[in-house]
């Protein structure tokens, strides 16, 4: 695989980096994780291609989902519900009259876009992978565009809110994205942005500690490399979160669904075997890990760290300095509103 050294911090610069793993082999070879004492930020010093990473997440990346076992339902399960907990941060924070439009980076199977559509908006999502795109339609109605979101013009309409759910670690040049983005806003627009919040060091189990960095992720951020990026993008925060996915609060949301379609007269078979796919996933892991041996406080961590824990999630609009830039653009390229 070709792969674009990186010798410096993306943000930073001149910040010295520390080697934090030695080897992360998910795009088929042995590549370096550096970290950044500056900002914090975890990065890859030999960057894939765009065609490398346009073929991969085509193809290979989502060959686990194009089953029906019940891993897939338990992660579609999980997928829900992070949806919803992240349309409610959106719609907390957005200040329009009525349902709005909004783009999605990296869509998936359009789980995200759902909540919004079933709310009346309009959506947009793009996604690179063919089956992905078969699901949102097969599933939710949803059309998405095997697009990426830099070629994306303003004069192909506006949008209320852009979203990047777990998806800007993956990008080989987030500034950019969200600096693009922001032509891409109405007045008023806003861009979210979700993300896990990777351990130091010392936070993690050392041997879970390498393994959280055998990702797709290009770039692993903290609430520090977080801030500095969406600086650096020209955005000024409006709502930040730090939020735990905890197995905990999936086993609420779950009796919550159970309990509320009882009381409407609604258990069928579908909901039933939802929401039962999710206690048993919920067991198993804590089966697993309850028979490891390890103590309660290495279970907390593993926990912590377990790909559901510690998460980061911003809503970020254009700073004053760039809604003049963002305005001239508009400007020069009429939009449909």
């Amino acid at each position: 695989m070709d792969t674009q050294p990186q010798e410096h911090c993306p943000l930073c610069k001149e910040a010295p980096t520390i080697e934090a793993v030695t080897h992360h082999a998910v795009f088929g070879e042995s590549l370096t994780v550096a970290f950044c004492g500056g900002c914090e930020l975890y990065y890859l010093t030999g960057l894939p291609s765009s065609d490398a990473l346009q073929e991969y997440y085509s193809g290979e990346y989502f060959d686990e989902f194009e089953t029906d076992s019940w891993r897939y339902r338990l992660k579609c399960s999980f997928a829900k519900m992070r949806a919803n907990s992240q349309a409610r941060f959106i719609l907390s924070g957005y200040e329009g009259q009525g349902p709005g439009r909004i783009l999605e980076a990296g869509s998936c199977d359009g789980t995200f876009l759902s909540r919004f559509k079933n709310r009346g908006w309009e959506t947009l999502g793009l996604e690179f992978n063919d089956f992905m795109i078969a699901s949102a339609l097969k599933r939710f109605g949803l059309h998405l565009q095997k697009k990426d979101v830099m070629e994306l013009v303003p004069d192909e309409g506006l949008f209320d809110v852009i979203a990047f759910p777990h998806v800007l670690e993956h990008m080989r040049e987030p500034v950019k994205v969200l600096e693009h983005c922001q032509r891409l806003l109405k007045p008023g627009g806003m861009i979210f942005i979700e993300l896990p919040q990777s351990p130091l060091k010392h936070e993690a189990p050392e041997d879970d500690y390498s393994r959280y960095f055998h990702t797709t992720h290009l770039y692993d951020f903290r609430s520090k490399s977080l801030a500095r990026l969406i600086e650096q993008a020209g955005l000024q925060s409006v709502q930040i979160d730090r939020f735990f996915y905890s197995i905990p609060a999936f086993l609420q949301s779950s009796s919550y669904q159970l309990a509320n379609t009882l009381m409407k007269g609604e258990l069928v078979e579908k909901n039933l075997k939802g929401i039962l796919t999710v206690f048993a996933g919920v067991l198993h892991l804590n089966w697993r890990n309850l028979m490891s041996g390890d103590s309660m406080e290495r279970l907390d961590l593993k926990a912590t760290w377990s790909g559901l824990g510690d998460n980061l999630r911003v809503l970020a609009r254009p700073s004053k300095v760039n809604k003049v830039l963002a305005t001239r653009v508009v400007e020069e390229s009429p939009a449909k509103a």
